[in-house]
C-alpha cells in the first residue's frame, strides 16, 4: 500500500496542476478563443469570412500600418487643436478685459433693453393692455399709459394685431403704433 504521504504529494501535485491550468484559461481567455477559432475555420475553409462574420476585424499588415499612422496623426492633431482652443480662450480673455473698462456703459445701455411682441386681439381694453406691457416690460406703470390714452381720447381706437414694441420707447410712440 501507497503511503499517506505518497497520496498528499500526489494531490498537491494534481492540485497545482489544475490551478495552474484554470490561471491560464481564465487570463488569457481571448487569445485561446481566438485560436480554436482560427483552428475550426481553417478546417470548415471558410477562414476569414467566418471570423469576419463573428465579429473580428482583419486587416493586412499594410492595413494595420496606415491605420497605426493615421491614429498617431490624429493624436498629433488634437493636441494642436488644444492647443489653438487654449490660445484663443486667452485672446478672448484679453479682450475682454481691454473692452470691459471702455464698453461699461454701452453695454448696460444694451442690456437693459427688452423686445416684445404684443398682440391685441378683440376685447381687450385699455387697461388689458396697460397691463400686458407692463407684464412684458415696455413699461414700468400701467397708469401713465391708461392716462396717455385717455387724455388723447385714443382708447376706443386701438387696432388689433401683433406690435413689437421695446422697453427704449415712449408711451407716445407705443400709442402712435397700436392706433394707427
Amino acid at each position: 500500500m501507497a503511503s499517506k504521504d505518497t497520496f498528499r504529494g500526489t494531490a498537491a501535485g494534481l492540485f497545482l496542476a489544475g490551478a495552474l491550468l484554470a490561471s491560464i484559461y481564465y487570463l488569457q481567455p481571448e487569445t485561446l478563443a481566438f485560436e480554436s477559432d482560427l483552428e475550426e475555420n481553417q478546417e470548415d475553409g471558410r477562414g476569414i469570412s467566418s471570423l469576419e462574420e463573428q465579429g473580428y476585424i482583419i486587416l493586412t499588415e499594410d492595413e494595420q500600418s496606415n491605420e497605426q499612422a493615421r491614429k498617431e496623426e490624429l493624436i498629433s492633431e488634437n493636441k494642436t487643436l488644444e492647443l489653438q482652443i487654449a490660445e484663443l480662450k486667452q485672446s478672448i480673455d484679453d479682450h475682454e478685459e481691454l473692452d470691459t473698462s471702455e464698453s461699461s456703459s454701452e453695454s448696460e445701455e444694451s442690456e437693459d433693453t427688452y423686445y416684445s411682441i404684443l398682440s391685441v386681439e378683440q376685447g381687450m381694453t385699455s387697461k388689458d393692455i396697460s397691463n400686458r406691457l407692463v407684464t412684458l416690460n415696455i413699461i414700468e406703470s400701467a397708469r401713465p399709459f391708461e392716462q396717455e390714452l385717455s387724455d388723447k381720447g385714443l382708447e376706443n381706437r386701438i387696432q388689433i394685431g401683433e406690435y413689437t414694441l421695446n422697453n427704449k420707447m415712449s408711451i407716445e410712440e407705443i400709442i402712435t403704433m397700436i392706433t394707427s
